[in-house]
């Protein structure tokens, strides 16, 4: 029979885990609101009698899809910690098989959803920036841009495979 206490825990942990996804949801929602009005106010640029000053956001978009990513990932890594921490402690039987299963059937394409809409990000906003450099009013995109791009795709994939180093990590752990 299960005492309070461990009852108290168990029902802790699993309003912390619906908290932590219910957080992961909304930084996903707040990244695409985010991105979108970037990439609005970006294109203002393009009106006449506008100043040219706001497609320069486009420089924004890529850094702030990965500062999003790094909330989102945090969210749902903290899940997943708890889901290990129950298969291995859960005082309920089929609780502990099934976390043990969502462990070893981990949804690959999902984990990538956020990557993709990332790299969607990065690469619009190059494309817009490369537009209006080549056939829009402002006479000069920065050369740095493109090193800008790249410093930020290579943070990007370094922390996705440190991400998914930490899940096989914690998968194998189980």
């Amino acid at each position: 029979m299960l005492d309070e206490s461990n009852k108290t825990f168990e029902s802790k942990l699993w309003q912390e885990q619906f908290n932590a996804m219910d957080r992961a949801f909304k930084f996903e929602e707040r990244k695409c609101i985010f991105v979108v009005a970037l990439f609005s106010a970006g294109g203002i640029s393009s009106v006449p009698n506008i100043p040219d000053d706001f497609a320069y956001l486009y420089f924004l978009i890529p850094l702030a899809a990965i500062g999003f990513d790094a909330l989102i990932l945090s969210q749902k890594y903290a899940v997943m910690r708890i889901g290990c921490f129950l298969s291995e402690n859960s005082n309920y039987d089929m609780e502990r098989e099934w976390e043990k299963f969502v462990a070893n059937h981990r949804e690959g394409k999902m984990r990538i959803g956020t990557e993709i809409f990332t790299a969607l990000s990065f690469g619009a906003s190059f494309m817009m920036l490369l537009k209006i450099k080549y056939h829009g009013n402002i006479e000069e995109v920065p050369s740095l841009a493109f090193l800008w791009f790249v410093l930020l795709l290579t943070i990007s994939r370094v922390s996705n495979v440190s991400r998914n180093r930490q899940i096989a990590n914690l998968d194998k752990n189980e």
